[in-house]
């Protein structure tokens, strides 16, 4: 990840016991997007992402939230909308939005520790 002040990302073991790792990254920049190479050291080569993308009008103090550009709202009676990611190549850049944040399944990782 490049050295910027305004990025914050933690990686962690995909939930689902596969050895993909999931990434959380967060742009504190209110005004710029940036551009993230992912890429591990020491897994495997990942074959894929699945990116969510969390945005809002006032930024991360936003009370209403857009998941990859939709809004998240509750469906008429009450019960969570389907979530979906969207798909993108495991070598292409990932951008963040300014004042946004993004967890990232990274697919085919296979990382020793997961």
């Amino acid at each position: 990840m490049p050295n910027n002040a305004n990025l914050r990302g933690y990686a962690h073991c995909a939930a689902d016991g596969s050895g993909d790792v999931t990434l959380v990254l967060a742009n504190l920049d209110s005004h710029n997007s940036l551009q993230v190479d992912v890429s591990l050291t020491g897994a495997g080569a990942v074959s894929g992402r699945t990116e969510y993308h969390g945005t809002g009008p006032k930024g991360m103090l936003s009370l209403e939230l857009a998941l990859n550009d939709k809004p998240l709202e509750l469906n008429q009676d009450g019960t969570l909308p389907d979530i979906e990611g969207q798909a993108a190549s495991g070598t292409d850049p990932l951008s963040l939005a300014p004042a946004s944040w993004a967890f990232v399944q990274l697919h085919g990782a296979k990382a020793k520790a997961c």
